[in-house]
């Protein structure tokens, strides 16, 4: 039997495959293998084209696994280890110039972030491992590697205007990846004009040439109103 590691790290509680090569060194050619894990009951595979793959059923404790072709052992430590996870994900936007707004940190939650269109996004994330590599995939682009450190990883500034969803995927420094995708659900938002208005002020009002008529000017906007001001024009010449 070769190919066999001393030890192997599989995801905890999953069953797995192991996998060996076989060579005969003598005229006895036994066809099926046994595989035991600590007192469980034992496995059984067929040796297929120079080959054994045997089946092992989730495991939540370390353990010695012992497999058998005919007079030959050999034994794998086994190590079951939960998978890495997201601790938390996070985004830097950078709003459209014209806003003249600076970098906003966001925290993401639920699985969905609010993006207006033209900004550029660098997200940041945190497993709870260090991590090997670490992807972003945009809906219907290849995959984009992230930079990655200890247990955290970034992307590049990204354009999200025409993006639903995005998903991510990491592997740990032990060889286990993620459970599954990621998925980040990205709303785009339009930026609507601003609204100026005339409070408590009636369509028409006639008032004296000795009296002052106070203007209450308020403007809304959904990313703030950095100036506001009042232009009038004469349309009517009294003689």
């Amino acid at each position: 039997l070769a190919g066999l590691p001393a030890r192997m790290i599989v995801p905890h509680g999953e069953p797995f495959e192991i996998n060996c090569s076989v060579q005969y060194r003598s005229f006895w050619r036994p066809q099926r293998a046994r595989g035991q894990y600590e007192r469980q009951p034992n496995l059984e595979a067929a040796v297929k084209e120079g080959a054994v793959q045997l089946k092992i059923p989730g495991q939540v404790q370390p353990g010695l696994l012992k497999i058998r072709l005919g007079d030959v052992t050999r034994s794998v430590a086994i190590s079951p280890t939960h998978r890495p996870s997201l601790k938390q994900m996070s985004a830097s936007i950078q709003l459209p110039e014209y806003l003249q707004y600076p970098v906003q940190a966001e925290k993401i939650q639920n699985g969905s972030i609010n993006v207006l269109e033209g900004s550029r996004v660098v997200f940041h994330g945190q497993a709870s491992r260090a991590l090997a590599s670490a992807e972003l995939r945009l809906v219907g682009d290849d995959p984009l590697p992230l930079r990655v450190q200890a247990e955290k990883f970034s992307s590049d500034p990204l354009n999200l205007d025409a993006v639903t969803y995005c998903t991510f995927n990491w592997q740990d420094e032990l060889g286990l990846s993620s459970a599954g995708a990621w998925r980040l659900n990205t709303l785009p938002l339009k930026d609507t004009p601003p609204m100026p208005e005339l409070a408590d002020l009636a369509r028409e009002v006639a008032i004296l040439e000795t009296e002052v008529l106070q203007l209450k000017t308020v403007g809304h906007d959904d990313f703030g109103v950095r100036e506001l001001g009042l232009v009038w024009e004469l349309v009517t010449e009294w003689q």
